[in-house]
């Protein structure tokens, strides 16, 4: 390590110790390698794009980490000074659409067999390919170990605002953002012991973990997807039924997938992960720190099918407000307080920045190493996706899951008043 170029030397939060744990256990599976890809209408200036995207780069220490585990008792992650970024841009203007539409196919999959070498930065790049003349389609891959879906937003407003900043032959002037650094210190600084009181009263009594599927694991895994749209009157009556009975939607879909998980397994006290910020309001600036602050926790919800739907998903909120004093808990530390597996699904919320110029923004995820992901996208049409091990789930059961998921939900906002076991699925 050349020492001359190193800003900064510090520890793992727990979730970044997890995503290189399960790199390093199955580095064939190319897990938490994630693409974000829009089409951009309108006239770019590739010179001040790029600018842009290595300004960004500049501002936030955590784009110029890489990490080093080899011989260590504990890995750390170092931050480089300097690091450019790479950009790719390709004229595919003389192609038809539906070449493009291979060659964008083919592109995917180039960049999903590249992957990250961890120890080697910059853990992201970003590619630039020019349609028509004045249709252009962005794609930037990096690796999750580095962010998470909140940061992603943070640095979408950057680059469009550098940009903007740029193109209008402005002078840019780009200020150091609050260093992921200050979030690790502040982890370290909390008392676990009020958290593993919390946590093994919660855990206390639950016996298995909730499968569903043929519940083998194989030694390799491929991870497939299946999506659904809901239509946009369909996402509105979900939205509205929410603020009507001051419900978040979060709340509801985690309400669907318990009662999925009950009508699936059998098993009335189910267990799943959810995704949660894990950004505290006591650390100054923590909304714009760019880094992975997001944990996966445990949600214990007791499906009884003689309750009724409006009281039970206000109890499940009502959860969510307690765990989230102590959702700074790692993961690891919460499953050795557990007497049996946590579990084997986990659902999450994604939210990515956006703007009317920059459309169609797709977001391609990869492997976390457990069977299931369910993902909620917002937008106006509200979009389910379910990412899979097909060595334990195949494309067609994965596809009835997300129907049923769907009719859970329809059903459960025609029918506020039903006792669960009504519900139609």
């Amino acid at each position: 390590m050349k020492l001359k170029n190193v800003e900064d030397v510090y520890p793992l939060a727990p979730t970044q110790q997890g995503v290189l744990f399960h790199n390093l256990y199955d580095p064939g599976a190319a897990m938490y390698f994630e693409i974000i890809t829009w089409t951009i209408h309108g006239e770019v200036n590739i010179e001040a794009f790029g600018k842009a995207w290595q300004s960004v780069v500049n501002r936030h220490q955590i784009l110029r980490t890489f990490f080093v585990w080899k011989g260590l008792d504990e890995p750390l992650q170092v931050v480089r000074k300097n690091v450019k970024l790479p950009l790719t841009f390709e004229d595919w203007r003389s192609l038809t659409p539906e070449v493009q539409q291979q060659k964008t196919a083919e592109f995917f999959d180039a960049e999903r067999a590249r992957g990250f070498d961890l120890s080697t930065p910059p853990l992201m790049r970003i590619a630039l390919i020019q349609l028509e003349g004045d249709v252009y389609r962005f794609v930037w891959s990096y690796h999750h170990v580095l962010i998470d879906g909140w940061s992603s937003s943070v640095i979408f407003n950057d680059a469009f605002n550098f940009y903007e900043t740029l193109a209008q032959g402005q002078e840019l002037k780009v200020e150091p953002g609050r260093p992921f650094r200050d979030y690790i210190v502040w982890l370290r600084n909390q008392n676990l012991s009020e958290a593993e009181t919390y946590w093994r009263q919660t855990l206390q009594g639950f016996a298995a973990p909730t499968t569903i599927g043929n519940g083998k694991s194989s030694a390799t895994h491929t991870y497939k997807e299946e999506q659904l749209h809901l239509s946009a009157e369909t996402s509105e009556a979900l939205q509205a039924f929410t603020r009507r009975h001051r419900l978040t939607l979060n709340t509801l879909f985690q309400g669907a997938w318990a009662m999925l998980l009950n009508r699936y397994s059998g098993a009335r006290d189910v267990v799943f992960g959810v995704a949660v910020s894990g950004r505290p309001p006591e650390l100054p600036e923590v909304e714009a720190m760019v880094g992975m602050l997001v944990n996966t926790l445990p949600a214990r919800i007791e499906v009884t099918r003689g309750s009724t739907l409006l009281p039970w998903l206000r109890q499940i909120q009502e959860q969510q407000v307690t765990m989230r004093k102590y959702e700074y808990t790692p993961l690891m530390q919460i499953q050795q307080w557990s007497e049996v597996p946590l579990f084997e699904s986990i659902v999450a919320f994604e939210n990515h920045a956006s703007r009317s110029e920059w459309r169609d923004i797709v977001h391609y995820h990869t492997a976390t190493g457990y069977p299931l992901n369910v993902m909620i996208e917002p937008g106006r049409e509200l979009l389910l996706k379910i990412m899979y091990d097909s060595g334990r789930f195949d494309a067609a059961a994965v596809g009835q899951m997300l129907k049923h998921f769907q009719q859970l939900l329809e059903s459960s906002i025609a029918n506020p008043e039903a006792k669960l076991d009504e519900l139609e699925c």
